[in-house]
């Protein structure tokens, strides 16, 4: 079964709205329980330096591991503050 340009364009765009609602998700999750966010970095290193891993797989992991690093989350408190 090949896939067309257009399903695989639709496919790379929700595998990248994946990758952003999970980072948003665990850096707001990591405002109340800041560990989260660098158990999640770092089991993500973890599984990109396997052996078995092809490069690819291992830049894949990087790239999510790096991209959640730099999202920072407001506390709501904080934000509130930023709109006044």
């Amino acid at each position: 079964m090949s896939q067309s340009p257009s399903n695989a364009e639709h496919m790379f765009r929700k595998i990248e709205a994946l990758e952003a609602a999970l980072t948003f998700a665990i850096a707001s999750i990591s405002v109340r329980m800041p560990a989260v966010k660098s158990d999640v970095v770092n089991g993500l290193k973890l599984n990109a330096d396997r052996p078995d891993n092809p490069e690819s797989v291992k830049a894949a992991f990087y790239e999510l591991s790096a991209l959640i690093e730099r999202v920072q989350a407001v506390p709501p408190d904080e934000f509130e503050s930023l709109n006044k």
